[in-house]
């Protein structure tokens, strides 16, 4: 990637006070390439700027919160910081740079309280101890698979042969989605991430029609997955309607194609790097 070093030029916003500008570019910061690691370019970030709420000029321009206990505060205080599509400008997905309006809807992420609470009671459902530990044994063979593959080879390049097919089948298998498919829809994830914004809006055509597709079929003829349990669960007194399902399951396929593969890498890297901690687990 490449980054400039001066954010000369770059229009800034009436509203914006410049003490609270900064340059910062998610997609390339200096400080990614300066430190080698994506989590000491963001904290060397805090260090040279402090902790606050910064706007930064690039992709577009968007405001960015810099701090741990900042972004606690900021996500429970919903009345300032909305993620309601009718009253945010964008919602709780913020795309940078902006796709003009037409940012996509994740419920519940989407929805302030009381709603939000609606529409997560069905997901906490789900993903309870109770439902999660009857799923235990097809997880272990799942892994247990893929440790008889790596074992005799000595080593593995951890994200495609551990953090991409161990929790992407899990999840797949959970939705009843098709798991031959599992590199497309690991390409479309990719290109969720990119700041090109004809890719980006390409990969929500692709994850639409794809989930559309599976949850008119469950529609007609219920089987034993997520999607089937989601259509007859109970959200205000009513089952969810086709588009409030479209929603549950973009925020899905993006947590189980994404978040965790991705949550699931980094937890390791930091593992393999701080010998201290593999120390205190082997304890």
């Amino acid at each position: 990637m490449n980054y400039e070093t001066s954010i000369e030029g770059m229009p800034i916003p009436a509203h914006v006070d410049p003490r609270f500008v900064i340059d910062y570019d998610v997609y390339g910061d200096r400080r990614f390439f300066e430190t080698g690691d994506l989590h000491e370019g963001l904290y060397k970030l805090g260090e040279e700027e402090g902790r606050g709420i910064f706007w930064t000029p690039r992709n577009g321009g968007h405001w960015l919160i810099n701090g741990h206990a900042l972004m606690f505060d900021a996500v429970r205080d919903y009345e300032t910081f909305s993620s309601n599509n009718k009253v945010a400008r964008h919602g709780a997905m913020v795309m940078i740079p902006s796709m003009g309006g037409d940012e996509p809807i994740f419920a519940p992420q989407s929805l302030d309280p009381p709603e939000h609470g609606v529409f997560r009671r069905p997901l906490m459902k789900a993903f309870a101890p109770g439902p999660v530990k009857e799923m235990e044994v097809g997880i272990r063979a799942i892994a247990t698979k893929l440790i008889d593959h790596i074992a005799p080879l000595g080593k593995a390049e951890f994200l495609s042969m551990v953090a991409e097919p161990l929790p992407v089948t899990v999840f797949l298998k959970m939705m009843g989605m098709p798991l031959e498919r599992i590199l497309e829809f690991r390409e479309w994830m990719s290109d969720m991430a990119s700041d090109d914004i004809d890719k980006r809006t390409g990969c929500f055509i692709n994850i639409d029609k794809a989930m559309g597709e599976l949850i008119r079929a469950r529609m007609d003829k219920r089987e034993d997955d997520l999607i089937s349990r989601l259509l007859d669960e109970d959200v205000g007194g009513r089952t969810p309607t086709f588009d409030e399902m479209q929603s549950y399951c973009l925020l899905l396929f993006t947590a189980g194609l994404d978040t965790l593969v991705n949550a699931f890498t980094f937890g390791v890297y930091q593992l393999a790097r701080l010998p201290e901690l593999q120390a205190r687990i082997k304890a």
